[in-house]
């Protein structure tokens, strides 16, 4: 019903774009052809786009508690329970941005932050309703044991040990539930296993702390590869590492 309008619409864009290509071409056509290419841009937009690096935040909280695991390592002077009290605190600071993170989610919505790394293999994160509320949960459980562990350990005399066992437990677990890409996923995955498995065998002399350790061994590494196997064919099949693209 309208193609005779859309053919001579067509022949007037026509006739303009011959007239513009002769030397001597109007005033007309040099207007219209303008107005044309001004509405075929993209125009720009009132809403600002929000920076990526927001979707940043959530690695804070496992980065603090390598950084106190870290120092109390190095500063074995300290007290068993000043130590214990440091990662107290750096488990509330977690708890702290795991808080924000869930406000970020509230604020601007589900997203992946920038890749800190090269040809997708790096530090990233992805930030929705399932890794904010596992993040919490960890954080928050985190906490608690940790307060726990402060006081029913107290006087033990490898406690320091236990706390920055501990604390590199809580980091590769809240950095497992917030990775953005499989390799991260992987790295977290191993990591937290190990991490584990010291923890079950603080008291190397018990006897069924060594038989629960060997067994969890050999179906934690049956489980890691089967996990790298995954991610491998993830990415050879999708051609990326982000676990975004892949979904």
């Amino acid at each position: 019903r309208n193609l005779p309008e859309v053919a001579q619409v067509i022949e007037v864009h026509v006739r303009h774009i011959v007239c513009y290509k002769r030397t001597d071409r109007c005033d007309q056509c040099i207007l219209f052809l303008a107005a044309t290419s001004r509405m075929s841009r993209p125009q720009p937009t009132d809403i600002t786009e929000r920076p990526m690096i927001m979707y940043f935040l959530p690695i804070l909280a496992p980065a603090i508690l390598l950084v106190v695991a870290a120092t109390v390592h190095l500063r074995r002077d300290l007290a068993p329970r000043t130590a214990a009290l440091a990662a107290e605190g750096a488990t509330l600071l977690a708890l702290a941005v795991a808080l924000g993170s869930f406000a970020v989610l509230v604020d601007a919505g589900p997203g992946d932050g920038p890749l800190a790394g090269v040809a997708g293999v790096g530090v990233s994160t992805r930030l929705d309703v399932v890794s904010v509320t596992m993040l919490l949960l960890v954080a928050f459980i985190g906490w608690v044991v940790t307060r726990y562990a402060r006081t029913y350990l107290e006087g033990e005399a490898r406690q320091t040990t236990f706390t920055i066992r501990l604390l590199g437990t809580l980091a590769a677990v809240m950095t497992l539930v917030q990775a953005g890409n499989v390799i991260l996923f992987v790295f977290a995955w191993v990591a937290t296993s190990m991490c584990l498995h010291n923890l079950l065998l603080f008291y190397p002399g018990r006897i069924a702390a060594q038989r629960a350790a060997r067994k969890k061994f050999l179906t934690a590494r049956a489980g890691d590869a089967a996990l790298i196997l995954a991610a491998v064919l993830l990415t050879v099949a999708y051609g990326t590492t982000q676990i975004t693209d892949i979904l």
